[in-house]
């Protein structure tokens, strides 16, 4: 009996040992583990520090010598704070630092990022076919730019009670609209479409610079100015790719550029209420005017949605023409002609009948 207790003695202490060796190397893995990550981290933050130190920002140069010096922990807690403020300069003030009044980056020009070659020549005349699948990947792209415009979760400009500011709408003539009776005409659609990316990046702008001055963050009228002028842009883009897809090649050998618009030119078209306020009073910082944000988001709206009704209808009766008449349509068409014709012969024959009665009634009183 004593001997078995001492071998169920025995193993427990065996089986702990066991389990102390297993916890010591998970320790000391885990500690060279630690080791190599700070190590890493260390030498990845150097570097982020020694690459931002070669673009010469003035803010780096004044750090780098004393962050180079930091220990791991203070020198990781520094780069994630230089990181942090790294992407959200480039992420919140990147259009206001590209599309500035001064900038020679206009918004509304080469908004695909194509090169213009003059010396490129047109393969091949566009067919009608072509021209079909143009315009429906044109009536697609703006379909699908007002839907997701409408469902998005960024609706802080509010148009649906736009009839309280009617009184305003003859300030924004200047508006390019689109009746249900204008023809396709790609070219003016796409100087129209300028006037659209010229505002909405006008307005994001003056938002900008306002929230600016006011906090380091971005508004949410600045954030659905921004989807805006994204899906303007993205409109400009594809009438853009349809204009050169479906030009006119007789007579030309070569490929016409769009017509470029100067900054200067566009700022005499603009005809916003925030411009002639900031135009009067250049040093004062004001948000953008919301009766100017309401009613250029409206026919914003208004020319997309027109735009792919005109496109839809166009391809329907182009496509409707090339099928040709089908049979039952034929047929509609078809009789009341044959009855025309019928009357009409019936009538000549009770023509020709009256005037050979008549003739015939001459004759017989000249002989009597």
């Amino acid at each position: 009996m004593y001997s078995r207790f001492c071998n169920i003695v025995f193993i427990i202490a065996i089986f702990i040992g066991w389990v102390m060796v297993l916890v010591d190397c998970n320790t000391a893995l885990r500690t060279v583990h630690i080791s190599t990550k700070s190590t890493l981290q260390l030498n990845a933050d150097a570097f982020f520090i020694k690459h931002y130190n070669s673009t010469s920002s003035p803010v780096f140069e004044s750090t780098t010598a004393t962050s180079l010096s930091l220990s791991s922990s203070t020198l990781s807690l520094t780069s994630l704070r230089w990181r942090k403020r790294h992407r959200k300069r480039h992420s919140i003030w990147y259009d206001y630092n590209n599309y500035n009044e001064n900038s020679t980056i206009l918004e509304w020009t080469n908004p695909c990022g194509g090169f213009y070659d003059p010396n490129a020549k047109q393969s091949h005349k566009p067919t009608k076919r072509k021209q079909l699948k143009i315009y429906s990947i044109l009536k697609r792209s703006a379909n699908n730019d007002y839907k997701t415009l409408m469902g998005s979760r960024q609706q802080d400009i509010d148009i649906n009670n736009i009839e309280m500011w009617w009184l305003h709408h003859n300030t924004y003539k200047f508006l390019p609209k689109l009746k249900m009776n204008s023809s396709i005409a790609l070219k003016r659609w796409y100087r129209n479409m300028q006037t659209y990316v010229a505002s909405f990046g006008y307005l994001r702008r003056v938002q900008l610079k306002f929230d600016h001055s006011k906090s380091q963050g971005e508004s949410s009228t600045a954030r659905e100015l921004k989807e805006l002028l994204k899906s303007s842009r993205n409109m400009l883009c594809e009438l853009e790719t349809a204009v050169n897809g479906t030009q006119s090649f007789k007579g030309h050998r070569f490929r016409k550029q769009l017509p470029q618009v100067s900054r200067a030119q566009m700022n005499k078209r603009l005809k916003l209420r925030t411009k002639q306020q900031l135009d009067r009073n250049p040093s004062d910082v004001q948000r953008a005017d919301s009766i100017d944000l309401r009613f250029v988001k409206f026919f914003y709206y208004k020319y997309l949605k027109n735009m792919c009704k005109l496109l839809r209808e166009y391809i329907k009766n182009k496509d409707r023409l090339e099928r040709g008449p089908s049979r039952r349509d034929f047929n509609e068409v078809d009789k009341p002609m044959k009855r025309l014709r019928k009357i009409r012969h019936s009538l000549n024959a009770d023509r020709a009948s009256r005037i050979k009665k008549n003739r015939n009634l001459r004759i017989i009183s000249n002989f009597v």
